[in-house]
C-alpha cells in the first residue's frame, strides 16, 4: 500500500485537479482510480515486477492496438508528456502507467452466452492488428517461455514433486515443437481471463490488463478466455462441462473469425493450451508456501495435479464439430 503524500504525488503528474481516488486492486500492481474532471486508472508498479523497457514495451503494442481500431483501455500520458514515469517512494523505485476507463460491465454482470461473440470478436480483432506490430529498436517484450511463471515452476516444481518437474520439462519440450507463422503466433494479451475486459449493454467489448502480453500461439489467448469460463464457479468438475464449452468455444469463434483468420487447426491444440494454464497456476499456487488458499486455488489444485500427472484432458470438446459448424458459417 501506498501513503495518502505518495499516491497525490502520482496522480498529480497526471492530472493538476482531483477530488478522490478508489483502491482498484493490488496483485502484481497496485491500481487506482483518479476520480477528476475526466477519470481515469492509474497503475503503480515496483521495479522488481517489471522493468522500464518492458512497461514501454507494452505500452507502445497497446498504442498500435488502438490506433489501429481495437478497443482498449489506451494509454494517457503524464503532464510532462511521458508514458512510463519513473517515482521512488518509502516503497522503492516505481513506474507509473494510466490508462483510460473501460466502459460496461465486467462479466459476472453479464449472464447471456452471447456475449462470448462479441469478446471473440474483440480479440479477433486485437490479433488481426498483432499481426503489423513492429516494435521500434530499443522496444522489447518477452516469448512465452520467459514468463515470470513458467521460469519460477521450474524450483517450485522441482521443491514439491519431482514427478510433477519431469512432466513440466517434457511439456515445454513438446510446446516449443509447435509450428509457429504468421498466422497463428504473434504479440498476444497474454492474460485474456474473465476480469480483462468490460462489455457495454450494446455489446462494446473493451480490454485492459496488457501486463502479461507476450510473443505466442494466438490460440493461447483463446484458450485462457475459456479456462477461466470453465473453472469460474468450480474448477473441480471441468471434465463435466463438454456442452457447455462446445457452445461456448462455437460463439466464441463466430465472432473471432469475423476479425482474424485463425487456421482451424489450432483448435486442436487448444488442450496443449489449457495445460500450459495449468502449469501456470500450479506454479502460482504452489509458490505461495504457506500462505493460506483461496476456496478457488483449494478445489483448482487437485484436480489440476492430477490432470498434468496423469495426462488427461481439460475438458472433452468435439472440435470436428465446432469446424464443421464455423465452415457452415
Amino acid at each position: 500500500m501506498f501513503s495518502e503524500e505518495a499516491i497525490s504525488d502520482f496522480a498529480h503528474r497526471y492530472t493538476e485537479v482531483f477530488f478522490s481516488v478508489e483502491l482498484i486492486g493490488v496483485s502484481h500492481n497496485t491500481v487506482y482510480k483518479i476520480n477528476c474532471a475526466i477519470p481515469f486508472i492509474l497503475r503503480i508498479t515496483s521495479d522488481r515486477h517489471r522493468n522500464k523497457t518492458e512497461l514501454i514495451g507494452e505500452l507502445d503494442f497497446i498504442t498500435h492496438l488502438h490506433n489501429l481500431g481495437a478497443h482498449v483501455a489506451s494509454p494517457i500520458p503524464s503532464l510532462v508528456n511521458e508514458l512510463v514515469t519513473e517515482v521512488y517512494c518509502d516503497n522503492g523505485r516505481m513506474f507509473l502507467s494510466a490508462f483510460t476507463i473501460a466502459e460496461g460491465l465486467q462479466w459476472h454482470e453479464r449472464v447471456d452466452i452471447d456475449y462470448f461473440r462479441h469478446i471473440g470478436q474483440e480479440l479477433g480483432r486485437i490479433h488481426k492488428c498483432s499481426h503489423s506490430y513492429k516494435a521500434a529498436e530499443g522496444i522489447c517484450r518477452r516469448q512465452y517461455y520467459d514468463s515470470q511463471h513458467l521460469v519460477s515452476a521450474f524450483g517450485v516444481f522441482k521443491d514439491h514433486n519431482p514427478e510433477l518437474h519431469k512432466t513440466y520439462e517434457l511439456f515445454l519440450e513438446r510446446i516449443s515443437r509447435l509450428p509457429k507463422s504468421t498466422d497463428n503466433y504473434g504479440l498476444i494479451h497474454g492474460d485474456f481471463l474473465l476480469s480483462n475486459y468490460n462489455i457495454t449493454l450494446s455489446n462494446k467489448v473493451t480490454v485492459y490488463d496488457f501486463d502479461e502480453c507476450e510473443y505466442s500461439w494466438y490460440i493461447s489467448d483463446i484458450a485462457t478466455a475459456l479456462y477461466y469460463y470453465l473453472t469460474g464457479g468450480d474448477p473441480a468438475h471441468v471434465a463435466e462441462r463438454g456442452v457447455d464449452a462446445r457452445t461456448a468455444l462455437t460463439e466464441f469463434m463466430s465472432g473471432y473469425l469475423k476479425e482474424n483468420k485463425l487456421p482451424f487447426d489450432e483448435l486442436r491444440r487448444l488442450d496443449i493450451f489449457f495445460r500450459l494454464r495449468d502449469y501456470v497456476l500450479l506454479s502460482t499456487i504452489l509458490g505461495r508456501n504457506d500462505e493460506s488458499l483461496s476456496w478457488w486455488d483449494a478445489l483448482l489444485l487437485p484436480a489440476a495435479m492430477d490432470r498434468v500427472l496423469n495426462d488427461k484432458p481439460f475438458v472433452d470438446i468435439d472440435i470436428d464439430f465446432i469446424i464443421d459448424t464455423l465452415t457452415a458459417q
